[in-house]
């Protein structure tokens, strides 16, 4: 009964299309968890799946969907990552997490020791900062406990991970969370909760608040502290929950009570949450009082705690500064960290290998000059290339991004900004324009949307990460970036891509990046994108971090990364100013004091005008308020316009005046064109001031506009910039709009990445309640619905999450698409059709792409009837071609093929260029299915054709790469040779991946012609690819092939090298069929180096370890071998038929490698008896069984008998056939005395 209740996973099952279980790990009472693998991103995973029994109660599914809905908006590097969440294919549901090497904190505590006061300090600090964040956007964990803190080691520096919000409650949906909102989580009357850490109105099914967290942080520390759990001698969980609701609060025993912990424990465990800490942001600022100090870890310690005596400050007035002396100046203050640059560009140039160095810190603490300083120093280096956007000065006074950085790679001037200045170009080096989408192209107007937009965007990432390794070839290249937390998504997510590429693919590339982590969290999604730069470590990685006002620590012994991610780093906390642009954080003063000081120079020289200090003390606040809240870099046009528009008129007057003794006094800096603070202390002090102006809401508001009219197309600084606005005026409304229209913008540019990171945060205000603003003075957003009283903001929701959900589907996040389309409709209403047939289409497209083919049919079957109803012909015909599809990947081609053939005739007549070269695509994989290769290759030919004239290079890539496996297949391997030649050279001009390798097919067509140097070099070259694109799993299936080749070629021992590498890899990422075909090669090099002990040693292990995985076909298969390779030791003299046996145990109706291997013995046993007309029915059979299977690569030694039997028949037969060598196939390539020849005839006397 137990089994009964387990999910139906196994070692090797490949889990939503990706994830490929390993090991079971855990399970719970309504769970079981897996070691996975997840083969796209080369990583292992933590696969939490339901049980059976719990899929079927609503409520369990319910708490499990939002445990894996709430950590999806949690990015804090404490809280464990949430990869992705959805359903199997048998309907269970499953999160996929961050896998963790360590032990919770339940191991430790439960040793009933007590910790030392530093690690309690620790721990507590750590699992506030990820509270934090949670209780920040309104999530309260509500099950915090020793068992949901996990303790793990990276570079031998111990952190935390707070796991498990499965039981949260979001507190933004609803103004109180009382008796009735928990009652749908309330299993059998009891509450969720740990009852020796539960708050006593959590007990009491009261209202909560993130103070229950406190509360069961205060017991934790406690237990942490004395060694023990505070009523761990209560005797019943009844019992532990009166006395958290009536027992006083914890007082810490001697000799802790005279420790800061007691007082700290004290306030957690009151009872009223109104005297507690309210919630963890709160708790860690107490934590980081003075009394801490001894206990904390020096990273730890803020920077007005540091006691170490201050470098002074380098401060430069406004002027031409000395830039060579400022430059010595930074070294000299950096000389630690400028080793350490210096030391990975060494490395860089010495390896021709990638290095990272990312430095951490805020602005203003000098990470920008540190940088600049650098690349100032080897910016005329010899075969040195540099790329540094705020290093450009045609760039200075934009704001750039990811195109400021491609221009500076191709030497070409920068016209403009934005994706669509990415494909201008792009079109300049590669003669052609790339392919956008409309910003109409929802997802009914196409047949594979995410599919299609996938590709687009890899396509562009491709094309510029090939310009940037071609910059780094003749020597090195630098790339820095600053400031992670502000710069646009589309370098994220590139920086992110070519990072895990340069990995895999080396080239002499140094990346430096400078990052606030603290201000990227805050950022919607961008832990997506940073989280391996983050993480990374050495050798590839140096993690930097500055500190403010203060200097370097003793010994220039390095200080900890926040979150306890190791450092190398000893750091100086003074800034200098920039010595070759203006800086957004030039020098930095040890305190506000000498910032103060030079506001009030400022102030007294205007009070020469005669002016009262008041009006003074206004002007200089109104005019220097709204210079900063123009953004970090305002242009000289804008401020005058700005001036004329917006400062009210007496303050106007004096403008000049005021930035002209502001920028005397280092306040602010005149350059090309620009103003811009010196210090971002200014900044931030002059944008608070401006809160305190009269009425700041009206002011935001005419910023706002005015800044609309100025902006009519607005970059990502520009939205970002008018979003701020909009809520600071209480113009939420138009912020929605401004974020769909931005949002949209960029979808039509194809900038995939900035547009899930607008709709995200329209997400954000679109779930808050206080987010809806009566204002309905904004311009009509394309997603407002006319006449719709109840949208008050404007807003279609369904259509936003629509979008939403087709981004997140295109960049492969399939559970938050999911959820996203769930929710379009929830919300859409009774008539809103198109959303709904629509959302069915996007998750049938979803289910496909997790190899969920039985549920994409339903999708595309309801999606099918929306349409027809819609009477929306194109996007029906595309649905019935789509389950056509489903029906192929599920084995049924009878089905699919009579289901095309009903969707080619709709698509003729609606004369769907696009659709008709799909179906015959489709149509092509059918047919190769049921063997009618010549007919495969005429339906592909045309779909090829047709994909080529429509500019739609990755579908045509795709068609060769087919039309290659059918020729292949049919034996015309010189046609597949220039197939897979073409798919080649378009995946080479138009940069577009294959999911099939051309590489691989190309060495498959060159063997079988017996060209074995050729495909030796492709499949070294297929194995270079994979590598480039961190696939180990396709580097080990090349590996294999190549182990074939090296067989054929009769190199035994290193192809048995190659196989047994094979194999720890395979089994290591549970890949069962290809371990253990692995073992079964090892068996055959063994064989051919006449180690017949060996042999059958390996044949042996093969069978057990087909065994061990509940691989059945695999056991049948091992026993088929020997079977064979014992009789071809004994010439075959046997009598009966020897595999009878197996035949019978495997005869369920479907073709098994196991039948198909059992047949083609029994062809060598009917030759060698001289039973040719048996035999030759026997391959007829074999050829079928092959095709079934998929295994052409067989086709070429059944060739090979069926020429020989068909000489002893009297029959024509090709002498060509069969003679080259069969990479891949279910046989190795046969060689010396296994292979097939005249001398196997009729050997056996009777």
């Amino acid at each position: 009964m137990l089994l009964a209740n387990l999910p139906n996973l196994k070692q090797g099952d490949l889990v939503a299309g990706r994830f490929r279980i390993v090991e079971t790990i855990g399970s719970g009472g309504f769970s079981v968890v897996y070691r996975a693998h997840q083969e796209g991103m080369n990583r292992f995973v933590a696969l939490k799946v339901l049980k059976p029994k719990a899929s079927a109660d609503e409520q369990i599914v319910e708490r499990f969907r939002r445990e894996a809905l709430y950590a999806s908006h949690l990015s804090h590097p404490n809280t464990i990552t949430l990869f992705d969440f959805g359903q199997t294919d048998d309907g269970l549901c499953y999160i996929a997490m961050e896998y963790l090497v360590g032990m919770d904190l339940s191991v430790v505590v439960q040793k009933g020791e007590p910790l030392d006061l530093a690690r309690v300090w620790k721990i507590l600090a750590q699992t506030c900062r990820s509270l934090s964040e949670a209780h920040r956007i309104g999530i309260v964990h509500r099950d915090l406990k020793p068992e949901n803190i996990f303790l793990v080691q990276r570079d031998g520096i111990e952190s935390i991970k707070v796991l498990d919000f499965g039981v949260s409650k979001a507190i933004t949906d609803f103004t109180q969370a009382g008796p009735r909102t928990l009652a749908p989580l309330t299993m059998e009357g009891t509450v969720f909760g740990t009852p020796l850490y539960m708050a006593p109105e959590q007990a009491m099914a009261e209202p909560i608040t993130p103070a229950v967290d406190v509360y069961a942080l205060g017991h934790i520390g406690y237990e942490m502290i004395t060694g023990r759990a505070a009523y761990d001698d209560s005797t019943s969980a009844m019992d532990v929950m009166l006395r958290q609701i009536n027992d006083p609060p914890l007082e810490l025993p001697d000799p802790w009570k005279r420790t800061p912990f007691a007082a700290l424990i004290h306030a957690c465990t009151q009872k009223d949450p109104r005297a507690r800490y309210a919630d963890a942001a709160l708790m860690l600022e107490r934590l980081q009082d003075d009394a801490f100090i001894p206990y904390m870890d020096p990273s730890e310690q803020p920077a007005s705690m540091r006691t170490l005596p201050q470098t002074s400050a380098v401060v430069v007035p406004s002027g031409e500064p000395d830039t060579i002396e400022i430059a010595d100046e930074a070294e000299e203050i950096y000389r630690w960290e400028f080793g350490q640059l210096e030391e990975a560009l060494s490395e860089v140039r010495k390896s021709g290998e990638m290095r990272l160095v990312v430095i951490r810190g805020r602005p203003g603490t000098g990470r920008s000059n540190l940088v600049r300083a650098f690349l100032k120093k080897h910016r005329t280096d010899r075969g040195l290339c540099t790329i540094h956007r705020n290093s450009n000065p045609a760039v200075r006074a934009m704001d750039v991004g990811l195109e400021a950085d491609l221009a500076d790679v191709i030497q070409r001037p920068l016209r403009g900004n934005g994706m669509s200045e990415v494909h201008r170009l792009l079109a300049l080096i590669y003669g052609e324009e790339v392919n956008a989408v409309s910003e109409e192209a929802f997802a009914v107007s196409d047949a594979s949307p995410l599919s299609h937009l996938t590709a687009l965007r890899e396509n562009v990432l491709a094309r510029v990460g090939h310009l940037f390794r071609r910059a780094a070839e003749p020597g090195a290249m630098i790339w820095g970036v600053e400031s992670l937390e502000q710069v646009d998504t589309l370098t994220l997510a590139f920086l992110d891509r070519f990072f895990r590429e340069l990995q895999a693919n080396p080239a002499p590339v140094l990346l430096i990046a400078t990052v606030h982590p603290d201000d990227l969290l805050s950022r919607p999604g961008s832990y997506r994108y940073t989280q391996a730069l983050l993480q990374a470590s050495r050798p590839l990685s140096r993690q930097l971090q500055l500190i403010e006002s203060g200097t370097r620590s003793p010994e220039g012994e390095g200080l900890d990364a926040p979150f306890g991610l190791a450092l190398d780093g000893s750091f100086a906390g003074v800034e200098v100013p920039s010595f070759d642009v203006p800086a957004a954080e030039p020098a930095s003063f040890a305190d506000d004091g000498q910032r103060t000081d030079r506001m009030l120079a400022v102030s007294a020289q205007l009070l020469a005008l005669d002016q009262s200090q008041a009006d003074i003390d206004l002007a200089f606040d109104t005019v220097l308020g709204y210079l900063a809240q123009l953004g970090d870099v305002v242009s000289l046009d804008l401020w005058h316009l700005a001036c004329h528009e917006l400062l009210p008129s007496p303050h106007a007057a004096r403008a000049v005046a005021i930035i002209g003794h502001a920028e005397r006094f280092g306040i602010v800096v005149r350059n090309n064109n620009t103003l811009a603070f010196t210090n971002s202390g200014y900044t931030e002090s002059m944008r608070e001031g401006f809160e305190r102006l009269s009425n700041p809401r009206s002011a935001h508001r005419q910023i706002v506009n005015f800044l609309r009219e100025c902006w009519p197309q607005p970059n990502h600084e520009q939205v970002r910039l008018l979003v701020h606005h909009a809520l600071a005026g209480d113009a939420v409304a138009l912020a929605k709009t401004l974020l769909v229209r931005a949002g949209d913008v960029a979808f039509a540019q194809m900038n995939l990445d900035a547009s899930r990171e607008y709709f995200l945060q329209l997400k954000g205000l679109l779930d808050d309640p206080r987010g809806i603003s009566a204002m309905s003075t904004h311009t009509p957003s394309p997603y407002a619905r006319s006449g719709d009283d109840d949208a008050a903001d404007g807003i279609d929701r369904p259509r936003v999450w629509l979008r939403l959900g087709e981004i997140h589907g295109a960049l492969g996040e399939h559970g938050a698409a999911e959820e996203a389309l769930r929710q379009a409709m929830r919300e859409a209403p009774e008539d809103a059709h198109r959303i709904r047939g629509a959302v069915f289409k996007l998750l049938a497209d979803l289910a496909v792409s997790q190899n969920r083919f039985h549920d994409a049919m339903g999708f595309y079957e309801k999606a099918c009837e929306v349409f027809r109803k819609l009477g929306l012909a194109r996007a029906y015909v595309a649905c019935v071609a789509e389950i056509g599809r489903c029906a192929i990947l599920l084995g049924r081609a009878r089905r699919a093929e009579g289901i095309l053939l009903q969707a080619m005739d709709k698509a003729k007549k609606i004369q769907d260029p696009v659709i008709i070269a799909r179906i015959d695509r489709y149509m092509g994989q059918v047919l190769t299915r049921q063997a009618r290769f010549l007919e495969a290759v005429e339906h592909l030919q045309r779909a090829m054709t047709q994909f080529e004239g429509l500019g739609r290079e990755a579908d045509a890539v795709i068609c060769l790469d087919e039309l290659g496996i059918a020729n292949f297949a049919a034996g015309h391997y010189v046609p597949a040779r220039e197939d897979f030649t073409r798919a080649l050279a378009l995946c080479s001009t138009h940069h577009v991946g294959s999911p099939h390798a051309p590489h691989v097919g190309l060495a498959r067509a060159l063997a079988a012609l017996g060209n074995l140097p050729q495909a030796e070099a492709h499949l070294v070259e297929a194995l270079a690819v994979c590598g480039m694109r961190n696939e180990p799993i396709r580097m080990a299936e090349v590996q294999y092939l190549l182990g074939d080749l090296y067989i054929a070629t009769q190199r035994s021992q290193l192809a048995g090298e190659y196989f047994d590498h094979v194999f720890q890899l395979a089994r290591s990422v549970g890949h069962i069929k290809l371990a253990f075909d692995s073992l079964v090669r090892q068996a055959y090099a063994a064989f051919d180096s006449n180690d017949e002990e060996l042999t059958y040693d390996k044949l042996s292990e093969a069978a057990h370890y087909a065994e061990e995985v509940k691989y059945a076909d695999g056991v049948h298969v091992a026993r088929a071998h020997i079977i064979f390779l014992q009789l071809l030791d004994h010439g075959f003299q046997a009598r009966g038929d020897t595999f009878s046996t197996l035949l019978t145990v495997t005869d369920d109706g479907q073709a098994t490698i196991a039948t198909v291997l059992c047949d083609l013995f029994r062809v060598d046993v009917a030759c060698a008896r001289g039973s040719f007309e048996e035999a030759h029915a026997l391959l007829g059979k074999v050829r079928i069984l092959a095709a079934n299977v998929g295994d052409y690569a067989l086709f070429i030694p059944i060739a090979r008998r069926d020429y020989l039997i068909a000489q002893t028949q009297g029959r024509l037969a090709d002498p060509h056939a069969g003679q080259g060598v069969a990479l891949g196939a279910s046989i190795p390539p046969e060689v010396g005395k296994r292979r097939f020849s005249e001398s196997r005839m009729a050997i056996v006397t009777a």
